[in-house]
């Protein structure tokens, strides 16, 4: 089984898998226990991998990307590693994958977002 190690030449304080994980984890409100359940391990497992011990092949790697609802690279990097936009390249790239009205909605959403902005600098050069 192929092992994925997360570490990154450029970055010495980087976070591992184990700590991206926690991080994504808590931030999802969920326990060790209640994430081994959704992504289908056992918690010994995801402790491990937590802790920086565990063998992560690439189907755990799905399994958790999966329960979490994230993507690989925000499990495997670091904000700083996916540079100033990276949140927004991960929030794009998941917009592509939605259909029809959702779709549309989020276009919308960012489209007003624009326009306050905009006209908020209009009002603020006036």
């Amino acid at each position: 089984m192929m092992k994925l190690i997360h570490e990154s030449p450029k970055h010495e304080s980087s976070m591992t898998l184990g700590e991206n994980l926690k991080r994504l984890r808590e931030a999802a409100g969920l326990s060790q226990g209640e994430l081994a359940v959704l992504a289908r391990l056992n918690l010994k497992m995801v402790q491990r991998i937590e802790s920086g011990e565990g063998d992560t092949g690439v189907s755990k790697i799905k399994a958790l990307v999966i329960a979490l609802g994230c993507t690989a690279d925000e499990l495997l990097f670091d904000e700083d590693e996916l540079g100033e936009d990276g949140d927004l390249k991960i929030m794009f790239e998941q917009m592509r994958q939605l259909e029809g009205q959702e779709r549309q909605i989020c276009k919308e959403v960012i489209r007003a977002l624009i326009m306050q902005h905009q006209n908020r600098e209009l009002l603020r050069k006036v």
